[in-house]
């Protein structure tokens, strides 16, 4: 029963760190993208579809790089506040 809890939480926690990376990511993709609409455009040269379609997936994997990286230290801190939820709930669950 205890491995059983003890296997759970290691799940829960491998899940937990993956979608706090995956918000990482989403954070610094929104951010470059605000970054990148701050810069003036010049009307020098035309602006095609094609390259705001290249410019958005290559912020996705620029963030998703930064992200699996060291990062900004955002997931660091959601896994470390939500781990401990993780925790305490299934000990709940198992003092039922």
């Amino acid at each position: 029963m205890i491995e059983k809890i003890g296997n759970n939480i290691s799940v829960e926690r491998q899940k937990l760190k993956e979608a706090c990376k995956k918000f990482e990511a989403i954070f610094i993709e929104y951010m470059l993208k605000t970054m990148r609409k701050s810069i003036p455009k010049s009307n020098l040269f035309k602006r095609e579809n094609a390259e705001e379609i290249y410019t958005s997936l290559f912020d996705q994997k620029i963030a998703e790089k930064i992200a699996e990286s060291k990062g900004l230290g955002i997931s660091e801190i959601l896994y470390e506040k939500l781990s401990k939820l993780i925790t305490e709930r299934t000990y709940q669950k198992k003092g039922r």
